[in-house]
């Protein structure tokens, strides 16, 4: 799944003339209303797809990013997990790599997050 618009050109200028090491493209959320008893107040869980992208470059291989970006994203959940009225988690990951537009590896993850009013 690929979020940005404009194609695979968009995401070539991203990583070969910005020079980007990672690129994070973040879906609208997927809202479901949840009133499980007549009494009890309605929730609106959403679920939020976060895709996070990275190419082998010199320096630096896809797969290292990838990798850096999964304990960044499971510490700043954690972080975040729970405040006074919302609960964060993630769901689950799915990596989804490809080859698109001229760039031989796309190293992609996707994190379903979810975040639920409390």
């Amino acid at each position: 799944m690929f979020f940005w618009e404009g194609g695979p050109e968009l995401i070539k200028y991203l990583f070969y003339i910005v020079g980007a090491d990672v690129v994070v493209a973040i879906d609208d959320p997927e809202v479901t209303s949840v009133r499980w008893i007549q009494d009890v107040p309605e929730h609106h869980p959403a679920v939020h797809v976060v895709s996070v992208l990275s190419i082998d470059k010199t320096n630096v291989t896809g797969t290292l990013m990838q990798e850096k970006m999964r304990l960044q994203m499971r510490a700043t959940i954690e972080a975040a997990a729970q405040g006074p009225n919302y609960i964060v988690r993630i769901l689950r990951e799915r990596p989804n790599n490809s080859r698109i537009g001229g760039i031989d590896k796309l190293w992609q993850t996707d994190y379903y997050i979810e975040h639920k009013d409390a």
